[in-house]
């Protein structure tokens, strides 16, 4: 329930002199953010040493059903993992797991001089050996300013 204000009215209750700043909000003004999130942007890679390198992932944002994948995959990892496992190990398999579902394409990515598919089990592999690489595409992926369009 909306939290009394004072007076006695309710929040979603127009003051009885018509006071207030005015403001509605127009949830239509909203509705091109989960597309934004879906179609994802481009985050290029910075090497360890600070250059950029050719490699661009194209990463879906939290609004999107491929994060929402990643969540699930995300448990699904924990608990797969046996309770032994260091901490450290666990919070890795689990952030490398849900985040590698948001990577959604990607340029100028080779393995063995050889160009390498984009699929979540790839990039999965690429930030567990990389994980200067995870901590990029996490960033990225929870920047949700760079998802809104222009």
């Amino acid at each position: 329930l909306p939290q009394e204000l004072d007076g006695g009215r309710r929040e979603h209750e127009p003051a009885p002199d018509g006071g207030g700043d005015g403001r509605l909000m127009d949830f239509s003004d909203f509705t091109g953010a989960a597309e934004a999130h879906e179609a994802g942007r481009e985050v290029r890679i910075i090497a360890p040493d600070g250059t950029e390198t050719d490699a661009v992932w194209t990463v879906a944002g939290p609004l999107s059903k491929a994060y929402r994948r990643g969540k699930i995959a995300a448990g699904s990892a924990l608990r797969r993992m046996s309770d032994d496992a260091a901490e450290e190990d666990r919070l890795d398999a689990f952030t490398v797991a849900g985040i590698s579902r948001c990577v959604i394409g990607w340029t100028g990515v080779e393995w063995e001089k050889k160009p390498l598919d984009c699929t979540p089990e790839n990039a999965a592999m690429l930030m567990t050996r990389f994980p200067w690489v995870a901590e990029q595409v996490e960033r990225a992926i929870h920047d949700e300013a760079g998802f809104t369009k222009a």
